[in-house]
């Protein structure tokens, strides 16, 4: 680790391209980590673009790691594994930097939710140090014995993106998000519109894709935002969304379908609002719209508990320790 009179060095090594497609947007890593460090200043930090580095030189990215990392150093490796792609790094190149440098590596994990999350993780488990898990928290232990080596956190977010500004809501309720492999969520955002409830609804990448300052924007000017948190064909498993810390920084009010993911940082009823169905949520929806002061209350709980204890520098702040 870097001496006490300098910052730690980190490198992130991830796709630049959602799903690593050179024609798709970029991918969520910028906004979530680069930028959120990049925010903290708790770092100094490189990138290094696996898919990137592939489709410039026609090879596999690995040679071209140990290279950056042997000339740059790095303290902390951040790296993120890509499902359904070989372009990842191998885990015998993760063996060798370890050997070479004295680096931590951590592996940031998302959709942690079924075996094929785990044997994911397993692969490059004897690699890594930490196991960075942000969205669900109770089915890794199910799986490995020893939990030390896994760190429980939420999503974080880049600052300039996520934040709250005065002035009118005049978005009712939004939802912004997939709903092609979700037929509960179009069910139920159907039955709401149905229903004559001001509804705005945007895609996600699996839909028409809504650029991320257009997003952030949306959340911005909303009174409400809605989000599910259940896996699509798990109805017993529940996520910790990325929408949940997004909604909150925006300074909306959040109403999820009850988790006990997202009950590992929030209280429902004081930082947001739980649904458990559409009924439910219709009522609630209707009530919160009636009731500006109690809306803009939770609104506001929400948004200052986050900013207290999930902005971007008390997620590196996390992984900075684990790295010592």
């Amino acid at each position: 680790m870097a001496d006490s009179t300098s910052k730690p060095k980190l490198l992130f090594v991830t796709e630049k391209w959602a799903e690593c497609n050179p024609q798709a947007s970029l991918s969520n890593v910028h906004h979530n980590f680069i930028n959120s460090l990049a925010a903290s200043d708790l770092a100094d930090w490189q990138a290094f673009h696996y898919d990137e580095v592939a489709v410039q030189t026609g090879e596999r990215a690995d040679g071209a790691l140990i290279k950056q990392c042997q000339d740059w150093r790095p303290d902390i490796i951040f790296f993120r594994q890509v499902p359904g792609t070989d372009l990842n790094p191998k885990p015998d190149t993760f063996a060798t930097l370890k050997d070479k440098i004295p680096v931590t590596v951590f592996s940031q994990h998302c959709d942690t939710f079924d075996e094929r999350a785990m044997e994911r993780i397993a692969v490059y488990y004897d690699q890594v140090d930490v196991n960075v898990v942000i969205d669900c928290y109770s089915v890794y232990p199910q799986f490995f014995g020893d939990s030390s080596r896994f760190l429980d956190t939420w999503t974080p977010q880049d600052p300039a993106l996520f934040h709250s500004q005065s002035g009118d809501r005049p978005i009712a309720v939004s939802f912004a998000g997939s709903t092609d492999y979700y037929p509960d969520r179009k069910a139920a955002l159907n039955s709401l519109q149905q229903t004559g409830l001001p509804m705005h609804v945007a895609g996600g990448f699996g839909d028409t894709h809504l650029p991320i300052e257009d997003y952030a924007a949306l959340l911005q000017q909303s009174k409400i935002t809605l989000n599910f948190s259940t896996i699509s064909g798990l109805d017993q498993i529940k996520q910790c969304k990325g929408r949940t810390m997004e909604a909150l920084f925006s300074g909306c009010l959040l109403l999820e379908e009850a988790s006990p993911e997202t009950r590992k940082w929030l209280t429902p009823d004081v930082h947001y609002v739980e649904f458990e169905t559409a009924a439910e949520l219709e009522d609630k929806i209707t009530y919160f719209l009636a009731h500006d002061q109690e809306r803009e209350k939770i609104a506001a709980a929400g948004h200052d508990f986050a900013l207290a204890n999930y902005a971007a520098e008390h997620f590196w702040q996390k992984i900075l320790q684990r790295a010592l």
